[in-house]
């Protein structure tokens, strides 16, 4: 291997590894990709649907096309409604694109996800995470949810190490089309009280994705947590702009808007916002 590096198993296997012959079934599944990203931003259900429809269209041109299983599998866990959990279908579409492509970073830690938060076996689950990083360590998804894992789950000193795997996708994928490892860092700096980093790596994640609402809410907790109502009074704009384009609910912008003139004295203003 050039430059003396060595190649794990998985990933020599990713490597060579072309996912299908059907070009129009490719470009159905990256079509489909743009969709969950859509969804990500906007929390839209519409575009879970169309995921799903490129998803399925992709599997019809070529149902040993491993990845767009885990797609629909991906559709059917983020739109689903908790009282009517369509936790068999998750399963059998993760099985299904693991079959397939058993060394997918990608399905071993939708699969390790499905185990932790439906079956709730953490035990299992996280034995499948650790049993994937240990043949890839250079797969995003599988070290932002093994670094999930650490950091929400073990709660006796061993978070750190959640840090550490989050960093390590950081600096390895540091690209323009992921937000979600920003975030994390964020929220796990939050959660250690260091403020002042954890307002660097929200502001970074909006900086990519501006309607990233959730990033937003973070951001804001931040500046209400320190205390600082100047940089919060300049998000609320931001809230405003967001609700405009209907990307959040009639009362978020409101709430804010509350908070904010409540916890700064303003108690006439922050009643009628809540009002």
């Amino acid at each position: 291997i050039a430059l003396g590096v060595t190649l794990s198993g998985m990933a020599k296997v990713k490597i060579n590894r072309k996912p299908t012959e059907n070009i129009e079934a490719y470009d159905q599944y990256l079509q489909g990709k743009q969709e969950w990203l859509k969804f990500k931003t906007t929390r839209d259900t519409i575009y879970l649907e169309r995921l799903r429809q490129h998803a399925a269209k992709a599997i019809h041109l070529d149902p040993n096309f491993a990845e767009p299983y885990f797609s629909l599998a991906i559709t059917y866990a983020a739109g689903a409604d908790l009282n009517t959990w369509k936790g068999d279908s998750i399963e059998k579409y993760l099985d299904k694109g693991l079959k397939l492509y058993p060394e997918s970073g990608e399905g071993i830690s939708l699969k390790s996800q499905f185990l932790f938060f439906i079956k709730h076996d953490t035990t299992a689950a996280v034995e499948m995470a650790k049993r994937g990083i240990e043949n890839d360590i250079y797969d995003r998804s599988l070290l932002m949810w093994v670094g999930f894992l650490y950091h929400y789950w073990f709660q006796d000193g061993r978070e750190v190490i959640g840090l550490q795997y989050y960093l390590k996708a950081y600096y390895t994928f540091h690209d323009d089309e992921d937000s979600w490892t920003t975030w994390c860092i964020g929220i796990f700096f939050s959660h250690m009280g260091d403020f002042h980093r954890a307002e660097s790596f929200y502001k970074e994640s909006l900086k990519r994705f501006p309607d990233e609402i959730d990033v937003l809410e973070y951001l804001a907790t931040v500046y209400l947590w320190e205390g600082d109502f100047k940089k919060l009074e300049q998000l609320i704009p931001e809230f405003e702009r967001l609700h405009n384009k209907n990307l959040l609910n009639d009362y978020t912008h409101l709430r804010w808007s509350a908070t904010l003139n409540l916890y700064s004295g303003k108690y006439i203003e922050g009643l009628k916002d809540c009002e």
